[in-house]
């Protein structure tokens, strides 16, 4: 097949968040058989499946429904797919962003049980205010667990969001959402309401139109709070070093 066609496949997520939405895991299973079926039934076999498609990754979350997914269902799954908003994830290093040990070991789970289905994280951006110990203040006067993507610290935090998922063997992200909702003061756009590209928006096309596939993350030893955040990439004889002053 010529890559025009690969790209044209047809993807459907049978629920936002079904652990979110009640649909509890041995449920999903049985759906995602069934759906399967019908389509197959009904002439629609090139529209894959998409899932579960949870609102995070946790071994506590992820881990029940990968349990309660016999083979049948994984097989009617054409893509492995998760949310991550980290609302409520935090390591020891206060480090509220996409964790390595969660990252690596919801991709690993995955490719172990079938290595030739995409992982994808459907639904991604930060909730966080604490970013490396530090405590941002509340940009979102609806509630005090978001940050508005109008701000430097929003794309600090979902920048390296993005780095986690991808250095951690996920093959696709999809930052959420484009635009804001309108009449929500939860602004996680990238686009503003006139159409302005805000700071999340040329963190990310920074990220994406310098960071080729292969790059590798120089880990540094400690960050001060107050300093700029900084990312240092190398990629073969390339070195690419980004900052962000917060």
């Amino acid at each position: 097949e010529t890559p025009e066609a690969e790209l044209s496949q047809k993807l459907i997520d049978l629920s936002n968040e079904p652990d979110y939405f009640g649909i509890k895991a041995p449920t999903y299973n049985e759906l995602v058989k069934s759906v399967r079926v019908a389509l197959d039934a009904n002439g629609f076999r090139e529209i894959g499946i998409v899932g579960p498609g949870l609102t995070h990754v946790g071994a506590d979350n992820f881990g029940v429904y990968d349990r309660a997914l016999d083979a049948d269902a994984e097989k009617a799954l054409a893509v492995w797919a998760t949310h991550a908003w980290e609302d409520t994830w935090d390591d020891r290093s206060g480090n509220s962003a996409v964790t390595p040990l969660r990252a690596a070991a919801f991709v690993g789970r995955c490719r172990e049980r079938d290595a030739a289905k995409p992982v994808w994280y459907t639904e991604y951006a930060t909730a966080a205010r604490r970013f490396h110990g530090v405590q941002y203040p509340d940009s979102d006067t609806e509630s005090e667990n978001y940050c508005g993507s109008f701000t430097q610290a929003f794309a600090a935090r979902t920048f390296e969001n993005t780095l986690q998922i991808l250095s951690h063997g996920a093959d696709m992200a999809f930052y959420w959402c484009s635009e804001d909702v309108p009449g929500s003061k939860k602004q996680w756009g990238y686009i503003g309401p006139n159409g302005e590209k805000k700071n999340i928006y040329w963190a990310l096309k920074a990220l994406y139109g310098n960071l080729k596939p292969g790059a590798k993350v120089l880990q540094a030893p400690a960050w001060r709070p107050g300093a700029p955040v900084s990312g240092v990439f190398v990629n073969g004889d390339t070195i690419v070093v980004a900052a962000v002053n917060t």
